[in-house]
């Protein structure tokens, strides 16, 4: 049974602002908007905006950014909106239903809730806190303040990581108790409406000892054609023995400017499958750090990329062993077509008390055109002795044979692609566990997929 629960909006006394993202009206602004925020949240702004102001923008020469085309990544030209109360609110309602069964779901437009709360009443009553940042910051100040620390990646991005805690005015806040299982995944929407809107959206999952809980989340763009910066978060800590399953379908418009930064925390025995669908954007920078701190803890992170035009998507992550008999496997397969581009960087690393590890990165590429560009960075760095680790990465083009193979049957070409890009993709999609969901996925990429 899911029931309707109210929140409260963000205060709307405030016109919109044009004001350039580096300009510190921007910040001071934001900070009058938030004044009734508890104090350590405005501290943490403050610091984070002293970071931003003070990091300079990437260049292509820092190795965090090799391969990098930074000529095109502005901040100058976005800003943000008070409120939606022009948006026509049931047209996002309308589409913000991709699976039929959930525990939960929020939908923000702008940054903004565009409807009340649904939460299954059921699990209200056992404890499960499923909300707005912007109500826990108000009702859980005790229990979120935690978890509201401005951690990131540290993979390169921290500039940009630094604007989101600075600006960031909402998001979703996921709590389950102690020994509590929910099966059906709770969901959130994060749309665009608005040219040059800059957009922060973060997420915060915890889990107590014995849990499991599945999120998945949208980023959707409304119109084709404008223009936006989005900068998003996500902090994951699973307690012990819990199970944590977070799936991102990254789908903005192709004149967005995104920012993923993500990190995944593992405690004792617990079990972190991270899911990205990558399809939007015009450029994506995606930054994923997963820790293993706890015995026997286990990580799974799953990433599919469909490019085209002349998209191009940074993928960069980190996968650190502080414990012994601890677990990660790693799986990026990007699909490219037209003047495409990608690049993946990632890391193992392996602390020295960490004995026992076993841990895997690939990264695979299937490339369409002669114009496409594949890079791919795996790397190790093991300080321990008696570890399994291993990393690879290919890069290759549809196999001739086959495709003559399935013209031979009366298959198009076109369609003859298709059937081997989704051969391919498969293997991501697979991961889901939810076939409701995977047919959501499927119908994406077709649609992104040439005629």
């Amino acid at each position: 049974m899911i029931e309707l629960r109210p929140e409260r909006l963000i205060p709307q006394n405030f016109q919109n602002s044009s004001l350039e993202m580096t300009n510190k009206d921007t910040f001071t602004n934001h900070l009058n908007r938030i004044n009734s925020a508890p104090a350590w949240l405005l501290d943490l702004k403050r610091a984070s905006w002293d970071k931003f102001v003070s990091t300079s923008m990437p260049k292509h020469t820092d190795d965090t950014w090799r391969f990098t085309n930074t000529k095109n990544l502005n901040l100058d030209k976005y800003h943000q909106i008070s409120d939606i109360k022009s948006i026509k609110k049931e047209s996002f309602e309308e589409q913000s239903n991709q699976l039929n069964l959930i525990s939960g779901k929020i939908v923000f437009v702008d940054d903004h809730q565009c409807r009340d709360t649904e939460f299954d009443t059921e699990l209200k009553e056992k404890g499960v806190i499923w909300t707005t940042l912007e109500d826990a910051f108000l009702n859980h100040r005790d229990l979120i303040k935690k978890y509201v620390t401005g951690k990131l990646p540290n993979l390169g991005a921290e500039k940009f990581g630094s604007l989101h805690h600075s600006l960031m005015t909402n998001g979703i806040f996921l709590y389950i108790p102690q020994g509590i299982e929910i099966d059906l995944p709770f969901t959130v929407y994060n749309w665009t409406s608005t040219m040059g809107m800059a957009v922060f959206p973060h997420t915060i999952i915890i889990t107590d000892k014995y849990a499991k809980v599945n999120l998945v989340s949208f980023f959707k763009s409304m119109e084709p054609n404008i223009q936006n910066l989005a900068i998003s978060c996500s902090n994951i800590y699973a307690g012990i023995g819990s199970q944590i399953t977070f799936t991102a379908i990254q789908d903005w418009n192709l004149k967005t400017q995104s920012y993923h930064l993500n990190t995944a925390n593992a405690d004792q025995d617990a079990n972190i499958k991270n899911i990205n669908i990558n399809v939007g954007s015009a450029y994506m920078r995606h930054e994923h750090h997963t820790q293993m701190f706890g015995l026997g803890s286990k990580t799974d992170t799953y990433s599919l990329s469909l490019t085209t035009g002349e998209q191009e998507f940074d993928q960069r992550s980190l996968q650190t062993h502080s414990a012994p008999n601890t677990n990660s496997d790693l799986l990026f397969k990007n699909t490219l077509l037209d003047s495409s581009r990608t690049i993946f960087s990632g890391l193992i690393r392996v602390n020295e008390n960490a004995q026992k590890t076993d841990a895997y990165q690939t990264n695979r590429n299937l490339l369409l055109s002669e114009s496409a560009e594949a890079n791919s960075l795996p790397g190790l760095e093991i300080l321990a002795d008696d570890v399994k680790c291993s990393h690879g990465a290919t890069s290759g083009r549809l196999d001739d044979n086959q495709i003559f193979y399935l013209l031979s049957r009366g298959i198009t070409k076109k369609t003859a692609q298709q059937l081997m890009v989704f051969g391919f993709l498969e293997e991501i999609i697979d991961k889901l566990d939810n076939q409701d969901l995977a047919n959501r996925v499927r119908d994406i990429i077709r649609k992104k997929l040439p005629k």
